[in-house]
């Protein structure tokens, strides 16, 4: 394990920005995983929820089916979605500002302590707020997407929708940012004190993604349950 560690930090330190979207994505997944299955307990299951696993050709015969589906507690679309977004944007952004961004705007720090506390107070105001708000936006953006593809088979009525559907997530967004950035007031500081303290910055993205699991399974939660008080 600790071979495994040394060799994650050499490889986040050459490359901080490809590490940082190659795992934020999986880890962020886990945590949606998590939520589903264990604080959700979701009892709605539906097509999507669904995989149709082929029957070989001798034993399709005597059960008359070609096809057996499986019904799973977890929407897998729904996880997809948590990777993509944090794949294709949050993990590059994390890896970008606490290698580049973050140490140049406390580069006129005195003292260590005033560094970490200007690193953190930075990181609240900036990455903290720019995070939740993208990932409330982001993912009710492509629940909104996928669901109207669902229901047209059409692409095209995708792209001709996609005022209404921004318009959705923005209410989405207004609804949920209050709450969810206030408990991340009351998180992530105390996290961070510890991140900025103790670890190199080319590894302060995956202990902020290690953490995220929990943090990620919170964000799902709130934004379902928004979007159930909103229906």
């Amino acid at each position: 394990m600790l071979r495994f560690i040394r060799q994650y930090s050499a490889f986040a330190e050459r490359m901080p920005v490809f590490s940082a979207f190659s795992t934020t994505g999986i880890i962020f997944s886990l945590g949606d995983v998590m939520t589903q299955s264990i604080v959700e307990q979701r009892k709605d299951r539906n097509a999507r929820n669904s995989v149709n696993v082929p029957v070989p050709e001798s034993l399709a015969e005597k059960i008359n089916a070609k096809h057996i589906t499986i019904n799973t507690d977890i929407d897998g679309l729904r996880v997809f979605n948590v990777w993509l977004y944090c794949t294709a944007l949050l993990g590059p952004g994390l890896g970008l500002w606490y290698t580049k961004c973050l140490p140049w705007l406390v580069r006129g720090a005195t003292t260590h302590k005033k560094k970490i506390l200007m690193m953190v107070g930075w990181d609240q105001l900036i990455e903290s707020s720019a995070m939740d708000g993208s990932f409330l936006y982001c993912i009710k953006f492509l629940e909104e997407s996928w669901e109207e593809y669902f229901k047209t088979g059409s692409t095209e009525a995708v792209i001709a929708k996609k005022v209404d559907i921004h318009f959705a997530a923005w209410r989405h967004l207004k609804q949920t940012f209050l709450p969810v950035y206030l408990m991340d007031c009351c998180v992530w500081p105390w996290v961070q004190i510890a991140n900025f303290s103790l670890v190199p910055a080319h590894m302060q993205t995956p202990v902020v993604s290690t953490v995220s699991v929990f943090w990620s399974a919170f964000l799902s939660l709130k934004n379902q349950a928004a979007q159930r008080t909103m229906e």
